[in-house]
């Protein structure tokens, strides 16, 4: 809190610098612009900073870390004490206390559905549900060994994988055209969709990330899990 309102405390000194100096340019040449458009034309150039500055503000706000190589708190507010479950991090972000917007920054390593202080282990109908004005960002390094800087905010999503996996129990076989049976039979246990986004907008980002072994197998009365394995 303290943080924002020095950060706010220098934009408002910014705003009436710059408002200062438009007037004062208006004042000084003189040119033939009536007082009213004059002012109207200042204020328009606030509105337009500070419409800049919030929305920056806006786009900023907070942080939620996510590794499987963490072993701290387990709260999410650091890589060191990064949730190990981005289903920990999601129930985070949609909190009836939580703040938006929220960026999920996820480090390389396989996430399944299915894992979380909220899940249920082996639960085939989990799924990471995207919502508005959270962002799910893959491709750091975090607490890898993996970096040469060893700076857990580096991001390459190739060198950094982060995979969110439907398989939850890894027994997924590759194909090789000899025997669907027994590859269709490794997919049974998968989540049926590893992503869901429903009545969401362009505000749910996800990025970064490798989105693998969904199987929307069922053929039941919830057509929910006909398609869109994801």
């Amino acid at each position: 809190m303290i943080h924002r309102i020095s950060a706010l405390k220098i934009i408002s000194n910014f705003i009436s610098f710059i408002r200062r100096k438009v007037f004062g340019i208006l004042v000084k040449e003189r040119e033939v612009i009536d007082m009213w458009t004059s002012r109207d034309l200042y204020n328009s150039i606030f509105v337009f900073i500070f419409s800049l500055v919030f929305c920056g503000l806006a786009q900023a706000g907070r942080i939620i870390y996510v590794d499987d190589d963490a072993n701290g708190t387990n709260d999410g507010t650091s890589w060191q004490n990064a949730f190990v479950n981005l289903q920990d991090a999601l129930a985070e972000a949609f909190s009836s206390s939580a703040s938006y917007p929220a960026q999920i920054r996820v480090a390389g390593g396989i996430y399944k559905p299915d894992r979380g202080v909220y899940q249920n282990l082996g639960k085939r109908k989990n799924s990471f549900w995207l919502r508005n004005y959270v962002s799910i960002v893959g491709g750091y390094a975090g607490l890898s060994a993996l970096d040469p800087n060893n700076d857990p905010d580096s991001r390459d999503v190739r060198l950094y994988r982060t995979i969110l996996s439907g398989d939850l129990s890894g027994n997924d076989i590759e194909y090789d055209g000899s025997n669907p049976d027994k590859y269709y039979l490794s997919l049974a246990d998968n989540s049926y969709h590893v992503i869901t986004g429903s009545d969401v907008n362009e505000t749910a980002l996800l990025d970064g990330v490798t989105i693998t072994a969904g199987y929307a197998n069922w053929s039941g009365a919830d057509n929910d899990t006909w398609y869109g394995a994801g």
